[in-house]
Formats: structure tokens, C-alpha cells, sequence
């Protein structure tokens, strides 16, 4: 797997909607992308994306989340953050 869509996020949690999900463990299943995707759940406070294949690239959605608490994205393909917007 390398992308993510909305029925596969609604699948593993076991939501209704993007909206519902508040904590999502994607740890170890191969995703390159899955920020843009991740951005549209408005209540995601944790999300645990460890041992993926993420990359700088996809960090640009970063800015869209709006009560994201924690996100863990060690042991991914990044060695440096994207710089923060004010």
C-alpha cells in the first residue's frame, strides 16, 4: 500500500466518517503518502505513522491540521522537517 483513501481510513477504524476519527495508527504499511488524506479527518488529535516510507514531500499538508496533539512519524524517509508556517 502506498497511497490512502477515505474508505480504507474508515475501514481501519471503524468510523462512519473522516470526521469521527480522533486517533489512527498507520504504523509499518508501506505509505508514501497519507497527509493530504489524514488532513480531511477535521478531529484527528493522534496519529501514529511510524515505519513508513513517508517523505519530505508530504509533509507540506502538515499546516492543515487543526487539533492534531501528536504525530509520530519516526522511521520514516525523512532526515529533516519542512520549515514551520506562522
Amino acid at each position: 500500500m502506498s497511497l490512502i483513501n477515505e474508505e480504507l481510513l474508515l475501514g481501519i477504524t471503524d468510523c462512519d466518517s473522516l470526521e469521527e476519527i480522533r486517533v489512527i495508527s498507520l504504523r509499518e504499511k508501506q505509505l508514501q503518502q497519507c497527509l493530504k488524506q489524514l488532513s480531511r479527518c477535521d478531529n484527528l488529535t493522534i496519529a501514529y505513522l511510524q515505519g513508513n516510507t513517508i517523505n519530505i514531500k508530504d509533509m507540506s499538508f502538515l499546516h492543515s491540521f487543526r487539533n492534531l496533539k501528536k504525530i509520530d512519524l519516526s522511521e520514516n524517509q525523512m532526515e529533516t522537517l519542512p520549515p514551520t508556517q506562522v
